[in-house]
C-alpha cells in the first residue's frame, strides 16, 4: 500500500489542529480529517481560558503539564501572529477566583497552598474584598463577595479566533485539512493504517484521534483504552460595553470587543446541546452574585456545547492496546493545553513516539481503580 501520509489526524477541533499544526512545522506529511461544521465539538463553547489555578491538585503530573503548556502560551500566540496575521486576543493578565463564602475562601486557600507544597513557585495570592475592590475600579461586587484568590499565570484568548490561527497556520506549513468528512474506519493494512470516511479513503503511517466525544465511536475497534462522558455547557454573551474587568475569572470575563461572556453550566444530559431557562437563571444568578451591574446588560446570545469528560476530569494521552500505530488525546483543558500539544507533544509524536513519557496519562488508569 501507497503511504499517503506519515499521519492522519482524526477530528479537527482546538487539539487536533494544535498538534497538526506542530505536526507539519516538523516537516510531517500530516493530514486532519474533519467532520461537518455542525458537529458538536467542544470549542463551539470554550470559555477561552488559559487556566492553572487549582489544577492538578490532586494530580502533580497534571499540574505540571497545566503550568508547562501555559508558560508556553506566549510564545506560541507570537509565532501564530507572525504566520497568520492573526490576533487571537491572547492576554496573560491574571485569574481571579471570586468567593461569596469564608468557607469558600478557606476551600481556595487550602487548595492553593497544597499546589504551592507540590510546586513552590506556584503563585498566588489571597485577596479580601478590599483588595479585589482596589483591582477593579470600575466594578461594584456583589455583596456576598468576601475576596478571593489572584494569580498571574492564567490568561485567556478568543478560543474561535485561536482555532482559525491553528488551522491556517497548520495548512500554511504544508499540512492537508479536509471538512465535511466523517471517518467511518480506521483499520491496520500492509503494515500502516487505512482510514475510510464518506467520500475518500487515506492511508498513514500511524493514526491520531483527536475526535472529542465522538473519538469513544473506535474505542472497541481499535482497542482503546478510553472512557468519555459528555457534559453540556451553557454560555452568554452579553452586548458590547467599555473595558471594565481586564482578568480572567470562570465564568466571567470580557472579551477584547467588550462583550462579558457568562456561564457556565454543568449538566449531565446526554448529548444534548439545548439551551434552556433554567440554565439561563442559573448563569444570572452566579454572575450577578458577583458583579450585579450585569444585570443592566441585554444578553444577545445563548448557546451551549458539550465537555469532553473523562471519569476523573483529567486527559487521556495513549495509544491503542492492539496497535501500536494508533494513538489518541481526550481532554477537556484544550485551550489551555495548545501550547503543550503543538509543542512537546506533537514533536515526540514526530520523532516516532519514543518511551512513554505520558504514562500518567493512561486510559488504562480506569481499568484498576484509580481514578478518583
Amino acid at each position: 500500500m501507497k503511504l499517503e501520509f506519515d499521519l492522519a489526524i482524526v477530528g479537527g477541533g482546538i487539539v487536533g489542529s494544535a498538534v497538526g499544526y506542530g505536526l507539519a512545522k516538523a516537516g510531517k506529511r500530516v493530514i486532519i480529517i474533519d467532520g461537518a461544521d455542525h458537529a458538536l465539538r467542544a470549542s463551539r463553547t470554550n470559555g477561552g481560558l488559559v487556566w492553572v489555578q487549582g489544577k492538578g491538585a490532586n494530580f502533580p503530573a497534571y499540574q505540571r503539564l497545566t503550568r508547562q503548556s501555559a508558560d508556553m502560551w506566549a510564545g506560541l500566540a507570537a509565532e501564530l501572529r507572525e504566520l497568520t496575521n492573526i490576533d487571537m486576543e491572547y492576554r496573560r493578565s491574571g485569574g481571579m477566583i471570586f468567593c461569596l463564602s469564608a468557607d469558600q475562601l478557606e476551600t481556595q486557600r487550602a487548595t492553593a497552598e497544597k499546589m504551592a507544597r507540590a510546586h513552590p513557585d506556584y503563585q498566588f495570592e489571597i485577596c479580601d474584598r478590599t483588595r479585589f475592590e482596589k483591582m477593579l475600579p470600575g466594578i461594584r461586587l456583589g455583596p456576598k463577595v468576601c475576596g478571593g484568590l489572584f494569580s498571574p499565570m492564567d490568561g485567556h484568548v478568543n478560543p474561535l479566533l485561536m482555532l482559525r490561527a491553528l488551522v491556517d497556520a497548520f495548512v500554511l506549513s504544508g499540512g492537508k485539512l479536509v471538512t465535511g468528512q466523517k471517518v467511518r474506519s480506521i483499520a491496520p493494512s500492509e503494515g500502516a493504517y487505512r482510514l475510510t470516511a464518506d467520500q475518500m479513503t487515506v492511508s498513514a503511517e500511524r493514526v491520531l484521534i483527536a475526535a472529542g466525544n465522538d473519538s469513544a465511536e473506535f474505542a472497541e475497534s481499535l482497542d482503546l483504552p478510553l472512557k468519555l462522558t459528555p457534559e453540556r455547557g451553557q454560555i452568554m454573551v452579553t452586548e458590547r460595553v467599555a473595558p471594565l474587568f481586564p482578568y480572567a475569572s470562570n465564568g466571567l470575563r470580557q472579551h477584547v470587543t467588550g462583550t462579558f461572556q457568562l456561564g457556565v453550566t454543568h449538566e449531565k444530559v446526554g448529548r444534548s446541546v439545548d439551551v434552556t431557562s433554567n440554565g439561563a437563571n442559573y448563569i444570572a444568578k452566579r454572575v450577578m452574585s458577583i458583579m450585579p451591574d450585569l444585570a443592566n446588560l441585554r444578553v444577545v446570545r445563548q448557546w451551549a456545547g458539550l465537555r469532553v469528560l473523562t471519569p476523573d476530569g483529567y486527559p487521556i494521552v495513549d495509544r491503542s492496546r492492539s496497535y501500536a500505530g494508533v494513538h489518541f488525546i481526550a481532554c477537556h483543558s484544550g485551550v489551555t493545553l495548545v501550547a503543550f500539544h503543538a509543542g512537546p507533544f506533537a514533536k515526540w509524536l514526530a520523532e516516532g513516539a519514543p518511551g512513554n513519557p505520558y504514562a500518567d496519562f493512561s486510559g488504562s488508569r480506569f481499568d484498576i481503580g484509580v481514578a478518583a
